[in-house]
């Protein structure tokens, strides 16, 4: 069986390109789904709250400012080490 991976930058088709396979009947993974849905656990949220505690609000509740997330993780140099 061949395994074939997309990669590429935000905008560059990769959805399209899962979509159509997903849609011919391939089997597909998509990462932005598994992290998407590694999200909504608390036990991740919690783990991200140490990490970038600006970018998750709430006490039990906790809520994850992705974009916060990427700002940090992009434009932070402290975050880089």
């Amino acid at each position: 069986m061949k395994k074939i991976a997309i990669t590429g930058g935000i905008g560059s088709g990769k959805s399209l390109a899962l979509n159509i396979l997903n849609g011919a009947g391939y089997f597909t993974i998509s990462c932005d789904q598994i992290v998407k849905d590694l999200y909504k656990t608390h036990k991740v949220k919690s783990v991200l709250k140490g990490i970038f505690p600006t970018a998750v609000s709430g006490t039990k509740r906790l809520k994850i400012d992705t974009k916060k997330i990427a700002d940090i993780t992009f434009f932070d140099k402290q975050k880089h080490a």
